[in-house]
């Protein structure tokens, strides 16, 4: 059993555990059950703004961090990059390492609290060497590394690549960027 396996069982994130898109009607019915104050003002509001934008032919990027894919959100925003709705979609590191372990593993986020102090941290060496190596290849063909890592799960086809925003995004030819930082991603 390789380490990324033994260390992937202790992950909080499982792709089974993610949202399912809703037809559009069955989600008009969820929004317009929630209470009419405070969270789900605000929601209603967004998606009114979303679907102006999109109906008035104006780009809708959609830029999020890690917690999104941790929270189970990627197929909701897939539905939307599939109808056309999303135009862009931007993501930090943690985003994009998450969203690579739940394509090639089905899992993601380690227990970082109980790992990091004893020096386990344990998925970032494989997913570090398959990120990086994309990134080369990518560097290569002028691409940045949005487009990279998701033309690198497409050709690599792993066994989650529909749950992954990045693939999604390079099969569907929308701009998916990644805006790393130095000293705080792992990759």
């Amino acid at each position: 059993e390789s380490r990324f396996a033994a260390i992937s069982k202790l992950t909080r994130v499982r792709v089974e555990d993610f949202a399912r898109a809703l037809d559009p009607a069955a989600a008009r019915a969820v929004i317009e059950s929630l209470p009419d104050q405070l969270a789900a003002r605000s929601l209603r509001e967004a998606i009114a703004r979303v679907a102006a934008s999109h109906r008035a032919g104006r780009p809708v990027v959609v830029m999020l961090g890690g917690h999104v894919i941790k929270v189970g959100v990627p197929p909701c925003l897939i539905a939307l990059m599939e109808r056309g709705v999303v135009t862009h979609l931007a993501m930090n590191g943690a985003a994009a390492i998450h969203d690579v372990e739940i394509a090639r593993q089905g899992r993601t986020s380690e227990d970082v609290e109980e790992q990091l102090h004893a020096g386990r941290f344990g998925m970032v060496d494989e997913t570090g060497d398959y990120m990086n190596r994309a990134m080369v290849e990518g560097r290569a063909r002028g691409e940045g590394l949005g487009e990279a890592w998701g033309r690198a799960l497409c050709e690599e086809r792993p066994a989650h690549l529909g749950a992954s925003l990045l693939a999604s995004a390079w099969r569907l030819g929308i701009p998916a960027t990644v805006h790393v930082a130095i000293g705080t991603d792992t990759i």
